[in-house]
């Protein structure tokens, strides 16, 4: 064997045999740095590298519970996903009736824990919480990768408080190239200051972009892709976080109505096992002693009133939703219109 095809394979066996050791090293290194740059951007905020969902849920999280701690008295406040952020409208419910209505809505995909979590930091007594979750809630969901996005790092005091099991989930949602982006932001990226985003939220906590003007094909594209939810089934192991949250408004004198949220209507929810789910929904709520806002189906529209998705709707659509919601209201707390807006015609 000649001289450099010796010394060749003495680099090649060496490279071999540190390769492991580099590996391992730098495992070990991450696994050290990572928890500090988390860390680090809990107090940093989001930057540009961040994700649009994060990003989306950082601002305006942080601007609804601003709103929360700003406005007396008590309340109306809005809990769900996405939802109800788009298609049902808290200005229009103030100026209805005259008393303070609070738009808490923020993305389906935080899951129904963390949205009833966000919902005990805001509440007081006296106030009265309408849920208006989305059907997805009341089913038993894994871990989404939404919840890890934003939890880590945004959230680290909730993603602390859950279950090892729930934690290792967690973790195990986020690549190792996004924890390798959480370490270069907290290192060298700056932070946005998200104005863009609270741009499209008005004092109330509703979302104002969802104009029909600015529909475009790519927001009809996305609505047209929506078929019939199929073999929905209720399952009381889903719905224990609502009997939680509802004990917990009981023990806080806070009252709570179960709202539907608006939802593109198809024939197939109207017969069979997915009107069962339907019912079962509202026999569960009426065992509880939660007042609701009358049945889904009496939230189902047409594909014309929504935005992009088929809880999404377009101010239009909004409006509708709205009244519809303010009627029922009226009933079930025993208020009624008052174009003055200054005191509601009875207490709530």
């Amino acid at each position: 064997m000649s001289k450099n095809l010796a010394d060749s394979h003495l680099i090649s066996s060496a490279s071999a045999h540190w390769y492991p050791i580099t590996v391992f090293s730098t495992l070990l290194l991450l696994l050290g740095v990572i928890p500090f740059a988390m860390l680090s951007l809990a107090d940093h905020g989001p930057t540009d590298r961040t994700s649009g969902s994060a990003r989306f849920i950082y601002f305006m999280g942080k601007q609804k519970q601003k709103i929360s701690d700003q406005t007396q008295g008590r309340r109306l406040v809005l809990v769900g996903g996405s939802g109800a952020f788009y298609s049902v409208r808290a200005k229009t419910l103030q100026a209805r009736f005259g008393i303070p209505v609070i738009n808490n809505a923020l993305h389906a995909g935080l899951g129904i824990d963390y949205l009833l979590y966000r919902a005990r930091q805001s509440l007081r007594p006296g106030d009265t919480v309408i849920l208006f979750l989305e059907y997805a809630h009341y089913l038993k969901r894994p871990s989404a990768w939404t919840q890890a996005d934003y939890f880590l790092p945004y959230d680290l005091r909730y993603f602390t408080d859950q279950p090892l099991k729930t934690q290792i989930e967690l973790i195990e949602k986020l690549s190792p190239g996004e924890y390798g982006d959480r370490v270069y932001d907290a290192a060298f990226a700056k932070p946005i200051n998200g104005k863009h985003i609270l741009d499209l939220m008005n004092g109330h906590g509703d979302l104002v972009k969802n104009k029909l003007a600015s529909q475009s094909d790519s927001h009809r594209t996305k609505l047209d892709e929506h078929v019939a939810m199929r073999n929905m089934v209720f399952r009381q192991e889903g719905a224990g976080s609502i009997t939680d949250f509802y004990r917990w408004c009981q023990e806080r004198g806070i009252s709570i109505i179960a709202g539907y949220p608006a939802f593109l209507d198809f024939p197939e929810y109207h017969s069979g096992v997915e009107m069962e789910f339907f019912k079962a929904l509202g026999d569960y709520y009426h065992s509880l002693g939660v007042p609701t806002l009358g049945e889904p189906a009496d939230f189902m529209f047409p594909k014309s009133m929504f935005f992009d998705t088929h809880y999404h709707m377009h101010d239009e659509g909004a409006a509708v939703m709205t009244e519809l919601v303010g009627r029922r209201l009226e009933s079930v707390l025993g208020i009624t219109r008052n174009p003055g807006g200054n005191k509601p015609d009875a207490p709530i």
